[in-house]
């Protein structure tokens, strides 16, 4: 709010508050809402004057700016898109107090915008792979919040607003997994997730306010202004793209590829209504359709197995599984964080050849050490006999003298 007080005009922050209020008043999600605002500033930029003396004509400049910045050829893209429905939610909101379109008729300077959602044009190589996705959360050794957050937020396929949302509460770690709790679009449903859940246990372990069950599951922890504070989706977007600068991958990855990459390759597995009841959709949308374009690969496989071409993959685990414990662990862990035994017998082996030659050294100090003491300790009898020696024949010199 400070920052986008400095960018306004007075009159034009006081509408940025009023529409902020009028966000929380219609019961807005927190990460929506920032969404919205940081829309209002980045629009109210453009237009350089007062939104009350806005025309119809300023407003046809401002959709030429939008669509020759973020448009793709002429056409909407997504961002282009959501920065018009937000311009003309503003425009209705200073016009007639509301973000909905009047009951009597669009408000007239807005009226020649006509908006379309536009089509995807994603396809499965947009996608960021499995291997740059271990690449990302590879490079949060340093931080186990951010390692649990894109690992719960991968697995469960979670829209960002979805993963921000949660609390400690909506966790339930079980026997096999944990089912994560999350308020989306189509309102609550429970996730089944397992590989990410060692991940999120070690955070949740370390969270700063772990006993209370209410606070955020993702919260800022590196500056004190913010610490504690949700994470929201400005944030969360500006953790991702560090990650996957310091993972140097040139692919342009968003948080919610992360959600398009997993229900890909579970679209083959899951029938539509399962797709539906894990992913959050409505029975009437459409959005199961999206995902069996993008498994076109899938369908070319099954093709040339059934013509004898190629053989069908065992698909690998991608889990391991401690073998004194049970514990199961992604692939990339080396070490069961329960009990600190390796998960594979390579792992074992090593172990148990560098714990024999530690064995071996600390025998061989002590051999020396005790050798050593003994080699002192007969010097030291050679020498008080040497002494007494020498004693004998000093008295019988003396004697004879």
């Amino acid at each position: 709010m400070r920052s986008q007080k400095e960018k306004m005009s007075e009159k034009n922050y006081e509408l940025f508050l009023q529409f902020n209020d009028n966000l929380i008043i219609s019961s807005v999600s927190v990460n929506t809402r920032y969404k919205n605002l940081a829309h209002f500033g980045l629009l109210t930029e453009m237009i350089q004057k007062e939104w009350t003396e806005i025309t119809k004509e300023d407003l046809q400049k401002i959709i030429m700016q939008i669509m020759l910045k973020h448009g793709d050829n002429g056409r909407d893209t997504g961002y282009s898109h959501a920065l018009k429905t937000s311009l003309r939610a503003i425009v209705r909101f200073i016009e007639t107090g509301s973000r909905n379109k009047p009951e009597d008729g669009e408000v007239e300077k807005i009226k020649f915008l006509k908006l379309k959602k536009p089509k995807s044009t994603l396809t499965r190589e947009d996608l960021p792979t499995e291997e740059e996705v271990r690449q990302i959360i590879n490079t949060c050794a340093d931080s186990i919040r951010d390692k649990a957050m894109f690992a719960v937020h991968d697995e469960a396929a979670t829209r960002a607003g979805e993963l921000l949302g949660m609390r400690i509460k909506d966790v339930i770690v079980g026997e096999i997994g944990a089912k994560i709790k999350v308020d989306g679009k189509t309102g609550v449903r429970s996730i089944l997730i397992v590989k990410s859940v060692p991940y999120l246990v070690k955070w949740i372990n370390a969270h700063p306010f772990r006993d209370d069950l209410e606070s955020p599951l993702w919260i800022y922890i590196d500056h004190e202004d913010t610490f504690g504070n949700q994470i929201n989706y400005a944030g969360f977007r500006c953790i991702l793209q560090k990650r996957v600068k310091q993972a140097r991958i040139k692919k342009k990855i968003t948080s919610h590829l992360f959600r398009h990459r997993t229900i890909t390759e579970l679209a083959t597995d899951l029938t539509e209504a399962e797709s539906r009841m894990r992913h959050g959709w409505e029975k009437s949308s459409t959005m199961p359709s999206t995902y069996t374009h993008l498994n076109q690969e899938s369908v070319d496989e099954k093709i040339l197995r059934r013509m004898g071409i190629k053989k069908a993959d065992e698909k690998e685990n991608s889990l391991r599984e401690c073998a004194y414990c049970k514990t199961k662990y992604p692939k990339e862990m080396t070490f069961c964080e329960v009990c600190s035994r390796p998960l594979d017998i390579v792992n074992a082996m090593r172990m148990e050849k560098e714990q024999e030659e530690k064995m071996r050294a600390m025998i061989q100090e002590m051999l020396r050490q005790e050798h050593a003491k003994k080699s002192e300790e007969q010097e030291r009898d050679e020498l008080r006999l040497e002494i007494e020696r020498l004693k004998l024949q000093i008295n019988d010199k003396m004697r004879f003298d």
